[in-house]
């Protein structure tokens, strides 16, 4: 049968044995477990089982574009308005709105501290190439937590990225230091400003 209706009064579609209120099994890889229209008869989203067999939810906006994506195994993305976390209006591209101790950006690492290991890192990516030739497109700068020295217990630093004219010759131009030094074409300052060249 296409639907049971099981004696627990769970239901089934695609399944004879439903462990839930509303069961729908996928008919297979690359297909369409759930799927919503839209009145013109146009696909507005749905559950979806890829190749590999991952779940992906999509949902499409009118001229038939997959602009929300979560994906199992894959790229999630939101390609169409703000994000908010907290709030129903957000002003920009990514807006976190509550208290003072819960509105917190982190950036977590799970891998081993070592000498020189990077915490984290906030960059500043271009995608534009049509000035000063090749070498643009790519990160322009960035901000980067530094452990540097993993034998006192992970002392960390932070050091400061920029670049000229392209993407690839981004250098380390100032450091903060663990100790709050702040170290300009150093990345060791050893007083509390240091300026070498």
């Amino acid at each position: 049968p296409l639907v049971t209706i099981a004696s627990t009064g769970n239901v089934g579609i695609g399944t004879t044995v439903p462990g839930a209120v509303l069961d729908v099994k996928s008919s297979g890889v690359s297909t369409w477990a759930i799927r919503t229209l839209a009145s013109d008869g146009s696909v507005m989203g749905g559950l979806y089982e890829t190749s590999g067999g991952d779940g992906a939810a999509y949902v499409y906006n009118a001229a038939g574009t997959a602009t929300i994506r979560l994906h199992s195994a894959g790229d999630t993305y939101f390609n169409n308005g703000n994000v908010g976390i907290g709030t129903t209006g957000p002003g920009t591209r990514l807006e976190l709105n509550g208290s003072a101790a819960t509105n917190i950006l982190r950036l977590s690492s799970n891998e081993n501290i070592a000498d020189g290991s990077t915490l984290g890192q906030l960059q500043f990516y271009s995608t534009d190439d049509s000035t000063w030739g090749s070498g643009v497109t790519g990160v322009r700068a960035k901000i980067t937590a530094v452990d540097e020295n993993d034998t006192y217990g992970g002392t960390t630093g932070l050091a400061f990225f920029t670049t000229y004219r392209d993407a690839v010759n981004i250098s380390e131009k100032m450091r903060i230091t663990n100790l709050g030094n702040v170290g300009i074409g150093t990345t060791s300052p050893g007083t509390k400003f240091d300026v070498i060249g």
